[in-house]
């Protein structure tokens, strides 16, 4: 869970060939349904990890 500049963001972070376990995809979905920003982080997506960190939230 990543907290701040007004935004509540829920990430998943795995390796290149980590896989989701039933637990996870079930929380990622519920979180989703609820309205929640979810997503899963992989090494490859440093670029995408550090706009989205680094950007200004909407209003």
């Amino acid at each position: 869970m990543i907290v701040g500049r007004n935004r509540l963001l829920f990430r998943e972070i795995k390796s290149e060939k980590g896989v989701l376990t039933q637990a996870q995809l079930k929380w990622g979905g519920a979180l989703m349904a609820g309205g929640g920003d979810w997503s899963v982080w992989r090494p490859s997506q440093m670029e995408l990890v550090q706009a989205t960190l680094t950007a200004d939230p909407v209003d």
